[in-house]
C-alpha cells in the first residue's frame, strides 16, 4: 500500500477525526519504508521518534504522525492493520 501524507499534517487534528470513534492516536501497527520526507512519530507515552526518507520503520498502535517540513512524505507500507484503518477511513 502506497500512503502520501502532505507538510502540515498533525496527527491529532489531521487524523483522528477520520477514524472510526475519532479514537485520541492511531490504532495501527504500520511497517514500511519511508520514500520521501520526514515524519516525526508522537507516542501516547510521551516519546517521539523520527523518520526520515531511506529509512525503514516498525511504528506500534498509539501514535500520531506529524509531517516534518513541506516536503510530502510518501510511505510504502506492508502491514495489514494499516490497510484495514484506511479502509474505515473511506467509508
Amino acid at each position: 500500500m502506497l500512503l502520501l501524507e502532505c507538510g502540515g499534517l498533525r496527527g491529532c487534528e489531521s487524523v483522528s477525526p477520520l477514524l472510526p470513534g475519532c479514537p485520541k492516536s492511531c490504532p495501527a501497527n504500520h511497517f514500511g519504508f519511508l520514500k520521501s520526507g520526514t515524519m516525526k512519530v508522537h507516542y501516547d507515552d510521551g516519546t517521539t521518534a523520527t523518520v526520515n526518507a531511506g529509512e525503514s520503520y516498525l511504528i506500534p498502535p498509539g501514535h500520531l504522525p506529524e509531517v516534518v517540513g513541506d516536503v510530502p512524505c510518501v510511505m510504502v507500507e506492508f502491514s495489514q492493520s494499516t490497510a484495514a484503518v484506511v479502509d474505515s477511513m473511506k467509508k
